[in-house]
């Protein structure tokens, strides 16, 4: 089936890694694919990258999340109902697209039982195993994960132990998962930098607990050893960033 227009449904509380990974990914499709792409986020930031790259997008006025902390879990319940059915509205505003894509964890929760009722085809991406996440609030999340699994035509995920967790966590079928590492366009970095600045680690991550900033602040220490002209750049935002400056200023 030739591919002429791509739905991308993402609830996102802060710009990071898959978020500007996102970002790219659908600025090429659009771009040098020619594929007609329509977001729907929570994130204004999100939105406003999306622009910049000529990218149509609408805003989802309620913010469900049921992986953060016990205050989000019920407000999720009291507005879960009307995000349900908001979902649903969305499915069915989009129900003559080719693909739905979804990246974050309520929407494949929200809106994939919509997109099998409108029979729109939908792909996951899945960054990383789930078991973190699916455990959370006497496993609750992962009561309505696995609900819906089974209905995504294609899972895709970026590394191969990615993919054995997921399978070992949820029990997706094998020939749904499709391995396709993610990355970023270097170009316009290496085009601007001098041989020198290329001694630099890049992460880009929201700024949480759990992401592992501070484990790459250490190691870094590792590296400065032998390589004292090195830099770490963090790029980001979240509430774990002033104790990951605070760590990188006791570390030196």
């Amino acid at each position: 089936k030739i591919i002429s227009k791509i739905t991308f449904v993402n609830q996102t509380l802060g710009m990071g890694g898959a978020e500007t990974f996102n970002a790219d990914l659908l600025s090429a499709l659009q771009k040098e694919h020619g594929i007609s792409i329509t977001v729907f986020t929570t994130s204004t930031p999100f939105a406003k990258l999306l622009g910049k790259e000529s990218i149509h997008s609408e805003k989802i006025p309620v913010v469900i999340d049921i992986i953060g902390n016990w205050k989000g879990l019920l407000k999720s319940a009291v507005l879960g109902p009307y995000a349900f059915f908001y979902y649903g509205f969305i499915a069915w505003s989009q129900r003559k697209t080719d693909i739905a894509v979804l990246s974050g964890f309520p929407e494949k929760i929200l809106f994939s039982p919509w997109a099998k009722i409108f029979n729109i085809p939908v792909f996951w991406i899945e960054f990383s195993p789930l078991s973190s996440v699916l455990e959370k609030f006497f496993s609750i999340p992962k009561f309505f994960y696995l609900r819906v699994k089974d209905i995504p035509d294609a899972i895709i995920v970026p590394t191969e132990y990615a993919k054995k967790a997921l399978l070992s966590e949820v029990h997706f079928q094998e020939n749904k998962v499709s391995v396709i590492p993610c990355g970023r366009s270097l170009r316009t970095f290496l085009e601007s930098s001098s041989h020198d600045s290329l001694k630099k680690i890049v992460c880009v991550s929201r700024f949480e607990k759990g992401k592992g900033q501070e484990t790459l602040l250490n190691a870094f220490l590792e590296i400065l050893k032998e390589f004292p002209d090195a830099r770490l750049q963090f790029v980001g935002d979240g509430e774990y960033l002033p104790y990951i400056k605070k760590l990188a200023k006791k570390l030196n």
